[in-house]
């Protein structure tokens, strides 16, 4: 059975985390699911003017 995790963004060094994290999992075949604050778009967005894709 596949594994499953929820990982929850709610802004600052979360969206840095967040990203090496969902890149860990992805290549461990996790199945995943996201849940980002509007803080943490806006936080991942602005320093590099990133686009995440996340909405």
């Amino acid at each position: 059975m596949r594994r499953r995790m929820i990982v929850g963004v709610s802004g600052a060094s979360g969206t840095v985390l967040a990203r090496e994290m969902l890149r860990l999992l992805k290549w461990a075949d996790v199945d995943m699911r996201l849940v980002v604050s509007a803080g943490a778009r806006l936080t991942a967005a602005y320093p590099r003017g990133l686009s995440t894709g996340w909405r």
